[in-house]
């Protein structure tokens, strides 16, 4: 649970600053105009608000660079899978039944995350060129 916990936190401030970075116009909209670009691009709509068309170029522009920042790290996760899968394995022969549902449960985890990611990144992004195509003059 303390794994799952301590993950979360990084993930999230690492996501956080990844799209500051990568989407810096964000910072200067509101609340409500950033999630509806947001919404409008994830789900590859037309933005309803014509000022917020360059928003979703942006934003979906974005999206493409988070995805190929990501690329190398798909090296690093299948290592740290097939390393929880050595300690699921040494934990089913050492372990007690706890340390044995959770190693597996991890190496589960990890193993969708490996298969469904992907598949998932390239919808968004099919999503994303959807709505960023719409928001173009």
């Amino acid at each position: 649970m303390v794994v799952f916990v301590v993950l979360s936190l990084f993930q999230g401030a690492r996501v956080t600053r990844r799209m500051g970075r990568i989407w810096p116009a964000a910072e200067t909209m509101g609340g409500a105009d950033r999630a509806a670009v947001v919404r409008a691009t994830r789900r590859g709509e037309a933005i309803g608000d014509p000022r917020l068309a360059p928003s979703v170029v942006e934003y979906a522009g974005a999206l493409r660079r988070a995805a190929e920042e990501d690329r190398p790290h798909l090296r690093v996760v299948l290592l740290v899978t097939v390393l929880a899968l050595a300690l699921a394995v040494h934990d089913t022969l050492t372990g007690s039944m706890g340390e044995i549902i959770v190693s597996w449960l991890m190496v589960a985890l990890l193993v969708a995350d490996l298969v469904w990611w992907p598949r998932g990144r390239a919808r968004l992004l099919a999503r994303a060129d959807r709505a960023e195509a719409s928001a173009r003059p």
